[in-house]
């Protein structure tokens, strides 16, 4: 690979886009200036162990940027960046749904506007915690690649760290998969974690060239199969849970595949890639298919009350109850990539309308105190027809702006099976 300075002006624009900054102004807090690099029989040794050991030092917002930066200084080992996939921009289509007007906090996101996509390589980088923190060899944190659930970067859990114990030094070249949410949940890592691998391969890199490959973890069957299946040797994998700090000589680092909880268009076309054996010819036009309700009985929070009702109401309609945890990944990519209807409540289950054929439905349950939008782009970015129904239940004020992921819901029954007869027309 080598510096592309057209993709990091690229995406610095982009960045001041979304934040309102100029062009070129870099957004940083207390941001060290980038010292030199050190030749490679020096790695690990430094004047300073802080800025290879300690919390950052500041915060630098762009990858790219900081990147640019650091290579002004001419080091001996210099970092190196190639974007991926360009900007995109788009409206999610309108939802079907049974309630008067479009959820305030879903009429807010009706238009999706997404950065770059890149892959950069930095020497003596540090990652630290199950998510993925990215540390430069200056000390600062790379605030764009290191996000943190409902935290700014000036608040991310790495500054309230106890002191950091000392990182295991990785030699050699690692790769960087480990992303929020996917020590243990299902969507996270199937649409955090795993699709940074894409990046790395679409900047030229194969597994092959890795000694090591950060995730968060694989103690999960499904993280297990979908390593297998991706062609990540077991001798390669680093878990992140289990040692939480980290110095690699070199880190491949791709960037997020989601950017503010939305999906890249990229990693949903990827995904499809990945599990074509189970989802057949692309393209393949739904009807007559599978009616499928995806429960969240065996989870421990967001559950629908009255799933008794909900379940006797669908099954008459000729609907298969899936429990989708006690399925491996390529048996839930085959179910749900021959489903007609998908009716399920938000959470991790409904992660499998990825597989979904175009022009497949799907009917999302919310919480009041839940509505998010995540699947409906996702149902955007597949070509499903989308609709939803709030549960029974206040809503916090929208003043406050607030969510409670946790609350179980309870549906009017009456009210799904009414836009099901409008869906099913």
């Amino acid at each position: 690979m080598k510096v592309i300075d057209k993709a990091a002006g690229l995406i610095k624009a982009c960045a001041a886009q979304e934040t309102g900054a100029r062009p070129g102004a870099e957004r940083t807090t207390r941001v060290p200036e980038p010292r030199a690099g050190r030749a490679r029989d020096a790695f690990h040794q430094d004047s300073s162990a802080e800025l290879l050991n300690g919390r950052p030092v500041g915060i630098a917002a762009s990858t790219p940027a900081w990147v640019d930066a650091f290579n002004r200084t001419a080091p001996p080992r210099p970092a190196r960046l190639r974007l991926t996939h360009p900007p995109c921009a788009f409206n999610r289509r309108p939802p079907a749904h049974a309630e008067p007007r479009l959820h305030w906090r879903l009429a807010a996101r009706r238009h999706v506007a997404l950065p770059p996509s890149f892959c950069a390589l930095l020497p003596d980088a540090r990652v630290w915690g199950d998510e993925g923190a990215v540390v430069a060899p200056d000390g600062a944190l790379l605030a764009d690649v290191s996000a943190a659930f409902a935290r700014p970067p000036e608040r991310h859990p790495i500054f309230a760290a106890a002191p950091l114990p000392a990182p295991r030094p990785l030699p050699g070249r690692s790769l960087l998969l480990t992303a929020r949410g996917g020590f243990r949940n299902y969507y996270h890592w199937l649409l955090d974690v795993l699709p940074r691998l894409h990046l790395a391969e679409a900047a030229g890199w194969r597994l092959a060239d890795f000694d090591h490959v950060i995730v968060s973890s694989q103690r999960l069957p499904y993280q297990r199969e979908t390593l297998r299946r991706l062609g990540v040797a077991r001798r390669q994998v680093v878990e992140s849970v289990r040692e939480p700090h980290l110095l690699a000589e070199e880190l491949v680092l791709p960037s997020l595949a989601r950017h503010q909880g939305e999906t890249m268009p990229w990693s949903v076309g990827w995904l499809g890639r990945v599990f074509a054996p189970e989802l057949g010819a692309a393209g393949r036009v739904p009807g007559g298919g599978r009616r499928l309700y995806s429960s969240r009985g065996d989870a421990r929070y967001r559950r629908v009350e009255n799933e008794a009702e909900l379940w006797g109401a669908l099954r008459g309609l000729g609907f298969e109850r899936v429990e989708a945890a006690a399925l491996t990944v390529s048996e839930q990519a085959r179910v749900f990539g021959e489903a007609d209807v998908v009716v399920g409540a938000h959470g991790a289950n409904l992660t499998n309308v990825v597989f979904c054929p175009a022009g497949a439905h799907v009917v999302e349950i919310f919480s009041p105190t839940y509505v998010i939008p995540p699947v409906w782009g996702l149902c955007t970015l597949k070509g499903l027809q989308y609709s939803y129904v709030v549960g029974e239940g206040e809503d916090f004020p929208q003043e406050e702006d607030r969510l409670d992921l946790l609350p179980d819901v309870r549906v009017d029954v009456e009210k799904v099976l009414r836009l099901l007869a409008r869906v099913l027309d």
